[in-house]
């Protein structure tokens, strides 16, 4: 029985009956769920960590740290001996899964997650869109981009953070250009130059649409056992931290809340991989000034984001920053990740 964000399960032939209640963050993506069963004194509180369009992919017991992952072809298909829901029966893009017949309700629709189309037709036709003219397609055929939360269009988040209908966008455009067999105005090297200005945008857009999640999660950066989830997460990163600090000869010992701070680098500046902080700065300095905090939130960051679109995100700030004469040190000023994060960086004033 699913009544909003609690869901009742009772399986067949048994009178134990499992609650679920899951509470939202940041766009309505779930960050946290309590679950009891009848008969069984307590409950569980669980930290549940999300992929862009919404989907729990790692479930943490907020109690003993204990992390349960789930792994999905990009159209939400299991992947594996992964099972197509979890035990509130939410899988793709956390809509509730059918048992018997194993399809997601998508709002408007039905969706099949193998197939990785619909099961009826577009209640919404929008001819600008040619993507959407087959009417059984999932988000324009390009799940790792765009997300259709309610069967009807697909969506991406704009530069201001707000949730548009993609046609908006493109209909806009088009409008502004003329008709589609009019000759494009000025000269070859401004119609580049607009083509790459809205490839950057298009890029920030995508990081900050990952990066919504954050709010809550940062709530929780104190709580211990969300410290030893992020241990967790953070270990391949952490891992390359610790050599960094080998190399760079710095003295490191246990920071706030499983963080490791290794001071005094002989490389100069700062670097957050996973767990570790490597810093140039003495320990008590550091500790005392704002840029503490800001490297704190890194780790919270590939924590959220895992290590490895962590590393991506980074490295596409640095480059875009780079290429547009905006980097100024660091990770650069069109890095969402540095611009995002708590503010002590040095970057308030880009």
């Amino acid at each position: 029985m699913f009544l909003g964000d609690t869901t009742l399960t009772q399986a067949v032939d048994s009178t134990v009956v499992a609650g679920f209640r899951t509470y939202a963050g940041a766009e309505g993506k779930p960050v946290a769920q309590r679950s009891a069963k009848s008969g069984t004194a307590g409950s569980t509180l669980s930290w549940l960590f999300t992929t862009l369009e919404g989907t729990v992919d790692v479930q943490t017991n907020a109690a003993t740290g204990a992390t349960v992952a789930q792994y999905r072809a990009p159209c939400g298909a299991p992947a594996g001996s992964t099972p197509q829901a979890w035990g509130d029966g939410a899988g793709y893009m956390n809509k509730q899964v059918a048992e018997k017949t194993k399809l997601t309700n998508v709002g408007a629709r039905t969706y099949d997650p193998v197939l990785g189309k619909f099961l009826s037709v577009d209640p919404v036709i929008d001819t600008n869109l040619p993507q959407q003219n087959t009417g059984y397609t999932y988000s324009g055929n390009n799940p790792t981009t765009y997300t259709d939360p309610t069967g009807m269009r697909f969506y991406i988040t704009d530069e201001t953070g707000d949730i548009k209908r993609l046609g908006d966008n493109l209909t806009k455009n088009r409008s502004s250009a003329g008709t589609k067999h009019s000759k494009p105005s000025g000269s070859v090297g401004q119609r580049v130059g607009k083509g790459a200005e809205f490839a950057i945008a298009l890029t920030v857009v995508m990081m900050k649409q990952q990066l919504a999640i954050l709010e809550d999660a940062l709530r929780v950066a104190n709580d211990v056992s969300f410290g030893v989830a992020r241990a967790i997460r953070n270990l391949p990163l952490s891992a390359i931290g610790g050599v960094v600090a080998n190399v760079s000869n710095s003295s490191c010992s246990p920071y706030d809340n499983g963080l490791i701070l290794c001071s005094e680098a002989r490389t100069g500046g700062t670097i957050t991989l996973g767990n570790v902080i490597v810093t140039d700065w003495a320990r008590d300095d550091f500790v005392s000034d704002p840029i503490s905090d800001h490297e704190k939130s890194h780790t919270v960051q590939s924590a959220v984001l895992g290590n490895d679109s962590y590393a991506l995100l980074w490295l596409s700030g640095l480059g875009t920053s780079l290429l547009w004469g905006q980097y100024h040190g660091g990770g650069g000023c069109l890095n969402v990740l540095e611009t995002g994060a708590a503010p002590g960086g040095g970057y308030e004033t880009c």
